[in-house]
């Protein structure tokens, strides 16, 4: 008997996605002895990102339908706690609610950062 099974934790349940497709040959009692065996380790979170990929991950996600708290969890679990508040998540996804398409920060208007000595 062949048995072909996907692997999926889903994030209602606080774990990532681990995408696992194997076609094997055994006997039905040794399944469970099959899925005990299996090792599975997590990616480890990315640690160099600019703000740019991380609103381009949050606009990709929003495209396919995806809730604003789920992006965010998603950033935080892949990309750590520091890459983007949850008030800025929504702050995003609101932006492309609107038709905002640009990742780009917005011009500034008033007094520069800088000094010029000319």
């Amino acid at each position: 008997m062949i048995i072909t099974f996907d692997l999926v934790n889903t994030l209602n349940s606080g774990k990532q996605y681990i995408y696992c497709t194997l076609g094997v040959e055994i006997s039905a009692p040794s399944v469970d002895a099959l899925l005990n065996s299996i090792d599975l380790k997590m990616a480890p979170p990315i640690v160099v990102w600019s703000k740019l990929e991380i609103r381009a991950v949050v606009r990709f996600l929003f495209a396919k339908g995806t809730k604003c708290s789920v992006i965010y969890r998603e950033i935080v679990e892949n990309y750590g706690e520091h890459a983007m508040s949850m008030t800025q998540a929504y702050q995003w996804c609101s932006w492309f609610k609107g038709g905002r398409i640009s990742l780009q920060d917005e011009p500034r208007y008033g007094r520069p950062n800088t000094a010029n000595n000319d």
